[in-house]
């Protein structure tokens, strides 16, 4: 492993757990699972906002970007934020960095502005493809 993927994988692990210890959610939820859950819910949602600054494979993320935008577009709210709901027997939504800016923005629609930033996620992948590999 190269020495900037030993950084970028250090600074994933190191937003991964300061975003699961800021969800007040993780010390109410009594249940093994559900706290699993709310982890692996984090980490992707870190990997899906920074996955491509940290390690490039833009046309993975790319990829990922799309069926998380489809998917939360379609259903409203994160299907594993819904089963962790059901895990951790509340309604709640996972508490996010994209939470703590709109908090601080004073953005109440928090939905809108994910899906504004995972766009623009999706346009920075797109930009960042490397079009010789395609040809191959």
């Amino acid at each position: 492993m190269s020495y900037s993927r030993c950084n970028g994988l250090l600074l994933l692990v190191s937003l991964w757990v300061s975003q699961y210890l800021l969800d007040p959610f993780v010390y109410t939820c009594v249940n093994d699972v559900g706290r699993i859950c709310i982890a692996l819910h984090h980490l992707i949602n870190v990997l899906l906002l920074f996955g491509s600054l940290l390690f490039g494979w833009h046309s993975i993320h790319l990829l990922m970007c799309i069926l998380s935008l489809i998917v939360h577009v379609y259903f409203g709210i994160c299907p594993i934020t819904t089963f962790t709901n059901n895990m951790c027997k509340t309604n709640h939504r996972l508490y996010t960095c994209v939470n703590h800016v709109g908090d601080y923005l004073q953005i109440t629609d928090i939905n809108t502005m994910y899906h504004i930033i995972l766009t623009a996620v999706i346009v920075y992948d797109l930009c960042n493809i490397d079009i010789s590999c395609m040809k191959a």
